[in-house]
């Protein structure tokens, strides 16, 4: 094994033969190198598909010397094996040369495609190899040919680390809900992914989240490309979801060339939000019916807007006064109120208003059937009465009125010198003075 500057290591397998060699397949002891994760690790059985491998028996010799793995300053490494036969040419000893990036290693059989190959039968033992670190590239010279091959390190060392963001929560309940999150881009490597989740926000930083639910066991999944969904149902049997609570998430994806966590994380609520009538009836011109909107004092700590709308027979706008369509809890706040004004009414009936809760963003349940309430717009009608001043001032100061404030179809008797204003709302029967 060898370990490379970058924390990966490389893996030879000198006499690594394919499982099919006994049904007429390659032969015994082709050989191989396997690129393995530091911090993962690699699983799976040896094959083309992800390590470097002979085409004949004996590719991968140690012999002559100089031949193995060589790890190189820059993280990337050289593969060299001065006795691998040029299969394609059917020229036997030419030697080959493979340069691997170091984040995520050479894979395949070795031919043309990845490495470079001798061109004489016997003269492996005679190349010439030069890595250039500042240029990620490599220069290999046959002598005898008087020629010099350069190659650079495969574009996968322009690899970069994945990027995921989160998508809003769907299907919220007192006992869980299904988080969603979008897999941008693989960043040009196989790719794991989880979501990360708790009662506290640990932002990006992956130690300070309580809960990492990985898909394929937090193994790679070549399968995953960019613009992939995932969704995780976190639920109160599986992942212990308690009711009452406020939940935060976020993605994490990881590849070999480093680790991205969404920054902006999400929340949501397995408290219900409900609605009442707090006082449930409009009863005279201004008077007011109130419904209150709360949630439980224990998922308090983010802010939430609560859509709702309004329904019944009474006339919105009309019958009671325009009122806004939802209404915010900011953070440590339990409830909030919707405030509906009667003005003067001129129905014969009593009128109802009633208020449902929307869906609104979805990161909280609401209670049912308190997700619904209902107060009345009561019919008012004025009994005519008299009223008398019994002080001097203007008709619009309310304080000279002796009786109460008079209304329309009151007989009022005006005394001391009271100044008229006709604009006032209202008729008179009679005026002495």
């Amino acid at each position: 094994m060898f370990a490379l500057v970058n924390g990966h290591y490389v893996v030879l397998s000198a006499m690594w033969t394919p499982i099919t060699f006994n049904d007429g397949g390659p032969e015994r002891g082709l050989g191989a190198v396997t690129w393995g994760d530091g911090t993962k690790g690699v699983v799976g059985a040896v094959a083309p598909a992800n390590s470097l491998v002979g085409s004949t028996a004996g590719d991968f010799s140690l012999y002559p010397p100089s031949s193995g793995v060589s790890a190189q300053p820059d993280g990337n490494y050289v593969v060299i094996f001065r006795g691998c036969d040029n299969a394609a040419a059917e020229i036997t000893d030419a030697g080959a040369v493979t340069p691997a990036s170091g984040l995520l290693g050479a894979n395949g059989v070795i031919s043309a495609v990845n490495s470079v190959l001798g061109a004489t039968a016997s003269q492996g033992a005679n190349l010439v190899v030069v890595y250039d670190a500042s240029r990620a590239q490599l220069l290999v010279g046959e002598p005898g040919l008087n020629q010099v091959t350069l190659r650079r390190v495969p574009v996968s060392l322009a690899l970069n680390p994945p990027n995921v963001e989160n998508y809003a929560v769907t299907a919220v309940l007192t006992n869980g809900a299904t988080c969603q999150g979008m897999l941008v881009t693989t960043g040009g490597a196989a790719t794991a992914v989880g979501l990360l989740w708790g009662l506290r926000n640990g932002g990006t930083d992956l130690a300070a989240w309580a809960h990492t639910n990985w898909f394929n066991h937090g193994a790679v999944n070549p399968a995953w490309t960019d613009n992939t969904l995932f969704r995780t149902n976190l639920t109160d049997l599986a992942d212990g979801i308690a009711s009452g609570q406020t939940y935060y998430y976020t993605w994490v994806a990881t590849n070999a060339a480093g680790t991205y966590v969404a920054p902006s994380s999400k929340f949501f609520l397995t408290g219900e939000v409900t609605v009442n009538a707090l006082d449930a009836e409009a009863q005279y011109p201004g008077n007011t019916a109130t419904f209150r909107i709360s949630r439980p004092d224990t998922c308090t700590n983010v802010a939430i807007t609560v859509p709702f709308m309004l329904t019944g027979s009474a006339a919105y706008g009309i019958d009671y006064a325009a009122v806004p369509s939802n209404v915010t809890l900011a953070a440590g706040v339990t409830q909030a109120d919707v405030v509906i004004t009667s003005p003067y009414d001129t129905d014969t009936t009593n009128e109802q208003v009633v208020l449902t809760l929307a869906a609104g963003s979805g990161v909280y349940p609401y209670g049912v059937p308190a997700n619904a309430a209902t107060v009345v717009i009561a019919h008012y009608e004025h009994t005519p009465i008299a009223i008398t001043t019994v002080q001097a001032g203007s008709w619009t100061n309310l304080a000279i009125w002796g009786g109460g404030l008079p209304e329309a179809g009151d007989d009022v008797t005006l005394t001391n010198n009271v100044t008229l204003d006709v604009s006032m709302p209202f008729t008179y029967n009679s005026v002495s003075n």
